[in-house]
C-alpha cells in the first residue's frame, strides 16, 4: 500500500495520542469522515488539509504532502517566523497547497503525454508486426514455390534422361 497524506496524518494523530474522533472534531470534520477516507484509501481535499494544518501548526506541510523532512516543524524555523500572523500563516498554507496543485497538474499532463507516446509506440509495433508477418508469409510461399519449381525441374530432367535412354 502506498502511503499518502492521510496515512501520514494518521501517524501524526497516533504520535500525538489523539483519538481519530477527537481529531475529527478538532478540525470540524463530520463524525467518521477521516476514518472512512483512511479505511478506503481515499484522498483528502485541500480545504480539509488546510483546516488540519491551521489547527495543528506543529505539523510539517512538506512532510504531509510530499513525505519530505520531519513530521514536526523545526523549532528553529518557527522561532524565525514568530512575527507571522495567523492570516499570513493561512496565506502561506494556501500558497503551499496551490503550488502543490500546480505540481500535480503538471505531473498529470506529463503522464497523459507519456500515455499518448506509449500508445503511438504500441501502434507502431503492431504495424511492424503485421509487416513482419506478411514478409514471413511471402518467404514461406516463395520457399514452397521454389521447392515446387525444383521438383518440377528434377522431374522434367528425369523424364528427359529416360527418353534419352529409350532412344539409345
Amino acid at each position: 500500500m502506498v502511503e499518502n497524506s492521510l496515512h501520514r496524518i494518521k501517524k501524526y494523530i497516533d504520535f500525538k495520542g489523539i483519538s481519530v474522533s477527537a481529531f475529527e472534531k478538532s478540525v470540524d470534520f463530520s463524525n467518521g469522515s477521516f476514518a472512512s477516507q483512511l479505511k478506503n484509501n481515499k484522498s483528502i481535499g485541500s480545504d480539509k488539509l488546510e483546516k488540519i494544518l491551521n489547527t495543528y501548526t506543529d505539523l510539517n506541510p512538506e512532510w504531509v504532502f510530499c513525505n519530505i523532512g520531519e513530521m514536526l516543524k523545526d523549532n528553529n524555523s518557527n522561532a524565525l517566523n514568530t512575527n507571522i500572523t495567523p492570516f499570513e500563516s493561512s496565506l502561506n498554507t494556501i500558497n503551499d497547497v496551490e503550488a502543490l496543485k500546480t505540481i500535480i497538474r503538471t505531473q498529470n499532463q506529463t503522464i497523459k503525454a507519456q500515455e499518448i507516446a506509449l500508445l503511438s509506440k504500441e501502434t507502431e509495433m503492431n504495424e511492424r508486426a503485421l509487416i513482419v508477418d506478411a514478409v514471413r508469409k511471402k518467404l514461406i510461399d516463395n520457399f514452397h514455390l521454389s521447392s515446387s519449381i525444383s521438383f518440377e525441374q528434377n522431374y522434367l530432367r528425369e523424364i528427359k534422361e529416360q527418353e534419352q535412354e529409350i532412344k539409345k
